[in-house]
């Protein structure tokens, strides 16, 4: 908490919000925020826990998909046909080392159309920024882990997201989506589909 009040006092304006992934209930920091919310008389919110970073992958797709709530379900389902049906969507996994700089590409293009490229705080807002998730990417993909995920429509990216795999666990970095396809969920149908192949 010292940590954060003291970066937070180096920026010109306060943060309206501070994200933290994967923050248990039963851990320290939870019940350090808590207590912090209660002295301060501003208690923190906590988003949902489908968000996380880490996202447990059980034994089917069908067990995957009975645990998300029903506007999940229903994004998956029937905004992803109409997409499909519609506007010629298809998904790409990318794996193979040498399919990353392809797949990175598309992926920094949606990222600049996206709220985080808006607010210049995408994974394409710097140019060491995609060196770093470039390098990263290339050798998670050497070793069989990356999952980077490409929704295309129309023939052009219009969400990605970037994970890495290990046995049960896909581990969820960045996702980000066209803001003009907003309405057909095509973050959470990239997610999805993510899920599916890993």
């Amino acid at each position: 908490l010292a940590q954060i009040d003291s970066i937070r006092a180096t920026v010109e304006q306060p943060w309206s919000f501070v994200m933290v992934n994967n923050l248990r209930p039963e851990g320290a920091l939870y019940r350090a925020l808590m207590a912090k919310g209660e002295k301060t008389g501003r208690p923190p919110r906590f988003g949902a826990v489908e968000h996380g970073v880490e996202i447990e992958l059980p034994g089917s797709w069908e067990a995957a998909r009975g645990q998300w709530n029903e506007n999940r379900r229903r994004t998956m389902g029937k905004r992803y046909e109409r997409l499909r049906s519609e506007h010629g969507a298809e998904f790409e996994d990318i794996r193979a080392p040498a399919d990353v700089d392809r797949g990175l590409e598309e992926a920094f293009h949606v990222a600049e159309k996206s709220w985080q490229g808006r607010n210049n705080s995408s994974i394409a807002s710097s140019s060491s920024s995609r060196e770093f998730y470039r390098r990263v990417c290339k050798v998670f993909a050497e070793r069989d882990r990356l999952n980077l995920a490409i929704l295309r429509a129309e023939g052009k990216a219009i969400s990605y997201h970037l994970g890495l795999a290990d046995r049960e666990t896909l581990y969820s970095l960045k996702w980000g989506y066209d803001t003009d396809w907003k309405a057909f969920g095509a973050g959470v149908i990239s997610i999805g589909e993510s899920i599916r192949a890993a």
